[in-house]
Order: structure tokens, then C-alpha cells, then sequence
């Protein structure tokens, strides 16, 4: 060391352990007082030199490199001293610096290599954290939170986890793409689509419009998002059908897009009726919902619910009432459930809630004579015969249509074809006369029905699903109609189908056309010499001699009365199984199947779309950009 120089410690502030290695020169200036140069670190090990520019990356390349021995991240209880005394005894002054030139292990090597961001290895391990994200909802940020990074790293240490704005802009926006492609080659192979349509709006008051495609996939109902977009317009219906438009133009699914199926809100009616060759549906579940809460709004039966809630809501609030509820449960022999209270906008919840007073109302009325609850609550009274009689026939109004709405929301086919049978299962169930019912009971029925055939009549909704049902399997007798009313439905299906085998049969029709000709004159060439041909030639040489297929009106007909001569198969039977078995021997009418056994019956496939999206935008997220959101979306509900 020269004269005027030195070597310093790193200030205290400098808390790294790999400062342990490393000390700062000072030189002494014109004023004798010696100033640290920090342009530069020197190491202990061998007195070289590291440039330090404010992070020690460069000082732990150095060690790794030359001193690969040395413990860079523990803290190391040498003194200063101890190592100018090393320096000093393994090297006299003034000769040269060597370099500690042993060679690290194999195993030091591979353990300690990081891998390469693009190698095959990290790639598969980035894009397994990118799918974990996506299947079970995890924020971006997942990937910085130390038990996850300690996780990651102890099964592959080393592999570096990129950051999570990696994953948000890169990772997750590829395996859209990708995946967006894989669904674009899918729904182009299919002949026919339908598609339904929803709007939600997020916990930070967003808009967003969901739409979600339906096809026939070897005759496998095949149900895919196409998009959840943020809709800041207004929801008027020009919008709503430029937005729907848009979407069936970027999906390329214009010309095969056979219905679409929306709740029944009123700018929704009329924005499918402006487009074009789309049959419209509203969607079975929404019209049962509307159909059953203008039952329960009837001013009868909103009383006897009145009385109901109150008594529930009691229950709700008051813990020793509950406590007692209980013991007379368990006196009475009585299952140990909880009261229900309903949710008046959900009208499932209000025939929970009665039903289960009912279960229980000897426990309910043994604990609301008890002197306990009669003095605290000398208003409170339990239903009287007539009352809790009005409550077990609204039980059994609304049980029908709770059934109805399991069975279409849990159908593994649920297509269209379903609609008309529960149609006129309800319809038939409103209108029965029971003379035994309350005025309370006529009056609900009454509105209901009333409400529930508005939906279903005109502009041909009806004979519509009627069709539909008649290419199911299961429903194809239409026992619900008269033989007259059958027999019109086979027609409307005859006209169509025989409308559908002559544009398919034009095209194989004038390539036979464009055979015969050649046929012929190979015929004559080969039969020149034949006298034969000489006098029946002209005869049997007519083209329409070569027409092979069968009339085609006869064929139609002749595969719809096959068709309804097989049998009915039972209605736990998968329709559109059946028909991939089966379409070999109805190749007419399998088109027809195919084109309406996609449409769902509901719109629910839109409305469980906003469950994982509520599930994606919590609080934690709730900032989450839109194209993120619909990626997400669309990739939790793609990947299997």
C-alpha cells in the first residue's frame, strides 16, 4: 500500500455479510485527512479491486468467481485484523497476486447453476405456475409471497420465479392466445352455434357483458366463454345488439349461429329481435323465476309469508329462543335443522323458508307457548290451521317449479328440447281446479299462469319448441298435444327438413350431373360394336336412368315415420347420445337434431360465468385490468 493510502472498513450501515470480504481505500488529501473512495471495493481474499456502483452484485460475482469456498451469506466473526494477518503471512509484501485456482465439484456446479428463463425445464415450470393461477383463482401476486417462493424453490432451486408482472402481461395473455386459437379451430368445424348472453356488474360497480357459444361436438354438447367485456355504454338495445354483433364477427360464427338466449329484460328482447335470422329464446330459469315471484307478491299468500318471516326472524335474533327451539326439537322426535330466513329477491329461498316452518312448526308452536318466550314476546303467536293449511299448498304449488329449476340447471344435456314438456307440465299444474283450495291459492295459480303464458305465445315460441321437443327422443310422442296438433308439428319438421336435404343434396346433385355425361360416352366408346347398343342405345342412355337417390320428399317422410315408430327412450337417457348412435339411420333428420339439440335452455352458463368473475375480482384484485379479467375467465372455464 502506498504512502497516504489505506483500507477502511464499510460504514456500519452497510449490513450485507458479503461486506465481511470487502473494505474501501482511503487517501489522504493536501489537508491530511483521509477521504474513502467508494468507486471501488476491495477485496480481502486478494487485495483486487471490485467496481461497486450502489449494489453488491458485482462484489458476489467476484466471490463466486475466484473464492467459490468463501460463505457469501452468513455472517462471519473474523476481525479485520484476522484477515491482514492472513494476507500478511500467506503473501509478502510487493509480490504479485495469485488467484486460488482449485477446481469446484460437479455437484457444486449443477446445484449451483441457475436455470436459463428459456430452457425447457424453467418454461414448463413458469407456465404450471401461469395454470395454477388460472384453476384456482390466485391473484398475480401469489408468485411474491415468501411461502410460495420457499415452496417453489425447495422442489427446484434452480429456478428463478419471474415477477408477476410477467405472468399478468406475458404468461397468461399467451395461453389466451393459444388457447383462444384451439377454440376458434373447434367452433369452425362445427356446423351450427348458439349462444347466450348476460350482464353483471363487479364489486367496484364495473359493467361487463358476458357471452358464451354452445355446439355439437360428435354429438358432445361442447359450452365455452367467448368473452367477458367491460361495457361502458349504455345498455340500450342497439347497443347491446352492435356488442352481440361484434362478438359473432370476431368468432367468425355469424352464418351458423342458430339462437340466442337472454333473461327476458326488456332491452335484451329487443335487441335479439334486430338480428337477423337468429331465432331468439328467453331463458327457462328467468321465466320461472318471474313466473313464481309474481305468485308470491299475490296479496294472500304475501301475508301468510309476512307472518312466517316474522316468527323465523325472532328465531334468528334471540339465542335462548333458538337454544329451546332445539330441546323441543329433540322432544318431539324433529330432525335438529336450522330456520330458514328467505331473500325476497330470491323466491327458491322463500319456499325454503316455509317449507322448513312447516317441518317444524310443532317444535315452533311447543316453544311459543312456553312462559319464557310468552313474556318477552306477547305479540308473537304461532300460524293458526287456516294459515299453516294456505302454507302447505304453497309448498306444494312451488314445489313443481323447484324441481323444474334443478332439473334445467343440473341437466347434463340441458337443451331447448326440454322447455316445451315442463312447459305444459307447469301450465297443466296452475290450471287443475282443487276444490279444496283457498282463495289465496286461486289467486297465486292464476297470476302465475297468466305470467308464464305470456312468455310462451306468439310469433310461433311455441310451435318452435314443440319442433324441437319432436327431434328429441324422449319427448318425441308429445303426449301433451292432441293427435291433430302432433301430426301439424311432424309437418313444420317435414317442411324444414325437406327444405335443408335439398340445399344439401343440390351440391352432390350437379356433381353427378356433371359425371353422367362421361359415363355415358365411355359406354358408348366401349359398346361400338355391340348391336345391342345399336337398338336400345337411345333407350336406356336417358340420365335420369342414373339417378340413383330416392325421391326426396319420400325419403324425408319415409325417415319421420321410422323415426316415430322407434321407441321412446327413457327420459334419464342422454338425447344427444342417442342420436350419435343413431344418426347413421336418419341422415335427414340428424341434421335437423343437430342444428336445435345445441341451444341451452337457459342462460345460466352466462350467470355462472359471474361467479368465478366474483371469485376473481375480490378485494384483493378488485383493480384487476378488463383484459386480464376476461382471459382469466375465459382460461378457468377452457382448461380441463
Amino acid at each position: 500500500m502506498a504512502n497516504g493510502e489505506k483500507l477502511v472498513s464499510p460504514p456500519a450501515c452497510y449490513k450485507a455479510a458479503i461486506w465481511k470480504h470487502f473494505n474501501f481505500k482511503a487517501t489522504k488529501n493536501n489537508s491530511g485527512v483521509f477521504e474513502t473512495d467508494k468507486s471501488h471495493a476491495i477485496c480481502r481474499e486478494c487485495n483486487i479491486p471490485v467496481k461497486y456502483s450502489g449494489n453488491t452484485t458485482n462484489l458476489k460475482t467476484h466471490l463466486n468467481r475466484h473464492h467459490r469456498g468463501l460463505d457469501l451469506y452468513h455472517q462471519d466473526d473474523r476481525t479485520d485484523n484476522d484477515f491482514d494477518k492472513k494476507r500478511d503471512s500467506s503473501r509478502p509484501s510487493g509480490t504479485p497476486v495469485t488467484v486460488d485456482k482449485s477446481q469446484p465439484t460437479v455437484i457444486d456446479i449443477l446445484s449451483d447453476r441457475k436455470l436459463k428463463p428459456d430452457s425447457k425445464r424453467a418454461t414448463e415450470i413458469t407456465n404450471l405456475i401461469g395454470r395454477f393461477i388460472v384453476k384456482d383463482l390466485r391473484p398475480f401476486s401469489v408468485v411474491e409471497n415468501v411461502g410460495f417462493r420457499a415452496l417453489v424453490n425447495n422442489l427446484e432451486p434452480r429456478y428463478r420465479i419471474p415477477c408477476r408482472r410477467h405472468f399478468s402481461t406475458k404468461i397468461i395473455q399467451d395461453m389466451y392466445s393459444e388457447n383462444q386459437r384451439a377454440l376458434l379451430y373447434d367452433i369452425k368445424q362445427a356446423e351450427y352455434v348458439s349462444i347466450t348472453s348476460d350482464g353483471w356488474t363487479s364489486r367496484v360497480t364495473d359493467s361487463y357483458e358476458t357471452v358464451t357459444c354452445h355446439y355439437l361436438n360428435d354429438w358432445k354438447l361442447e359450452s365455452k366463454v367467448l368473452c367477458t367485456t367491460k361495457f361502458d355504454e349504455s345498455h340500450t338495445a342497439e347497443n347491446i345488439t352492435s356488442f352481440l354483433e361484434s362478438v359473432m364477427d370476431e368468432w367468425d360464427i355469424r352464418e351458423k349461429t342458430v339462437a340466442l338466449v337472454t333473461d327476458n329484460a326488456s332491452n335484451m328482447l329487443l335487441a335479439a329481435s334486430k338480428l337477423d335470422g337468429i331465432t331468439h329464446m328467453s331463458c327457462f330459469a328467468h321465466t320461472l323465476n318471474l313466473a313464481a315471484q309474481k305468485g308470491l307478491k299475490t296479496d294472500g299468500v304475501s301475508r301468510v309469508l309476512s307472518k312466517i318471516r316474522k316468527v323465523v326472524t325472532y328465531f334468528h335474533k334471540s339465542t335462548s329462543a333458538t337454544e329451546l327451539l332445539r330441546s323441543k326439537q329433540t322432544l318431539l322426535g324433529l330432525p335438529g335443522h336450522k330456520l330458514i330466513k328467505d331473500v325476497t329477491t330470491r323466491w327458491n329461498s322463500t319456499y325454503d323458508m316455509v317449507e322448513r316452518y312447516v317441518e317444524q312448526q310443532p317444535a315452533i308452536q311447543a316453544t311459543l307457548l312456553s312462559k319464557d318466550i310468552r313474556k318477552k314476546e306477547t305479540d308473537l303467536q304461532s300460524l293458526s290451521d287456516s294459515v299453516l293449511n294456505t302454507a302447505e299448498e304453497i309448498i306444494s304449488i312451488m314445489k313443481s317449479i323447484k324441481t323444474a329449476t334443478v332439473v334445467m340447471c343440473g341437466e347434463e344435456t340441458p337443451t331447448i328440447s326440454i322447455v316445451s314438456p315442463l312447459y305444459h307440465k307447469l301450465l297443466n299444474s296452475f290450471s287443475n281446479p282443487v276444490s279444496e283450495r283457498c282463495r289465496a291459492i286461486e289467486i297465486m295459480t292464476s297470476a302465475m299462469k297468466s305470467d308464464f303464458e305470456k312468455r310462451y305465445s306468439g310469433n310461433g315460441v311455441d310451435s318452435f319448441l314443440h319442433k324441437v321437443s319432436a327431434l328429441d327422443p324422449r319427448f318425441k310422442a308429445l303426449p301433451y298435444l292432441s293427435p291433430v296438433q302432433r301430426d301439424f308439428i311432424f309437418n313444420l319438421v317435414f317442411t324444414e327438413a325437406l327444405q335443408q336435404h335439398q340445399i344439401n343434396s343440390d351440391v352432390n346433385d350437379d356433381e353427378l350431373e356433371s359425371e353422367i355425361p362421361t359415363k355415358i360416352t365411355r359406354t358408348m366408346q366401349d359398346n361400338n360394336d355391340c348391336a345391342l347398343n345399336d337398338l336400345l342405345g337411345d333407350l336406356f342412355t336417358d340420365t335420369d336412368m342414373y339417378d340413383t337417390t330416392k325421391d326426396k320428399e319420400d325419403a324425408v317422410n319415409e325417415e319421420i315415420v321410422n323415426f316415430r315408430k322407434d321407441i321412446v327412450i327413457p327420459m334419464s337417457a342422454n338425447p344427444l347420445e342417442w342420436w350419435r348412435k343413431n344418426n347413421a339411420n336418419y341422415p335427414i333428420l340428424s341434421k335437423l337434431a343437430m342444428k336445435y339439440l345445441s341451444i341451452h335452455a337457459t342462460s345460466v352458463p352466462s350467470e355462472r360465468v359471474f361467479s368465478t368473475a366474483g371469485d376473481i375480482l375480490s378485494a384483493q384484485r378488485s383493480t384487476i385490468k378488463p383484459k386480464h379479467l376476461n382471459a382469466l375467465i375465459f382460461l378457468k372455464i377452457f382448461l380441463v
